[in-house]
């Protein structure tokens, strides 16, 4: 069975041979470099990125098909996103919001979107 992006330990991929090595600690992301809503992420992490330290690559390349391999995530899968911070990855809104927070600025518009879905789904009853 393969576990869940959030439930390997931070850094794991570094222990991992099949995954190149990578000089920097910053906060990395890989997504579909076909895929034209990706490139408008790009565009848009490269521009909220005022201290220029996230990296993105894409999953067609050696290190994002890698990475998304050692996550148990489908490198051929338009839908694949991952975002690596501070060792730790996650995918989907998580790594969206992880990543928006980390950037600070214009990006903690993203912030609201990290509230837990179980909480959005349950109906308030309080009048």
């Amino acid at each position: 069975m393969t576990r869940k992006p959030e439930s390997h330990p931070p850094y794991s991929y570094r222990n991992d041979p099949s995954v190149p090595h990578i000089p920097h600690d910053g906060p990395l992301t890989v997504m579909d470099g076909d895929c034209a809503l990706c490139t408008i992420g790009a565009r848009m992490i490269a521009r909220l990125d005022k201290r220029e330290e996230v990296r993105i690559a894409t999953a067609q390349s050696a290190l994002g098909a890698a990475l998304l391999a050692h996550y148990g995530l489908d490198p051929e899968d338009p839908d694949t996103w991952l975002a690596i911070i501070d060792g730790k990855a996650s995918t989907s809104l998580p790594a969206m919001t992880r990543l928006a927070r980390h950037m600070g600025g214009w990006g903690h518009v993203l912030a609201p979107l990290a509230i837990p879905p179980a909480l959005c789904r349950t109906g308030s009853t309080a009048a």
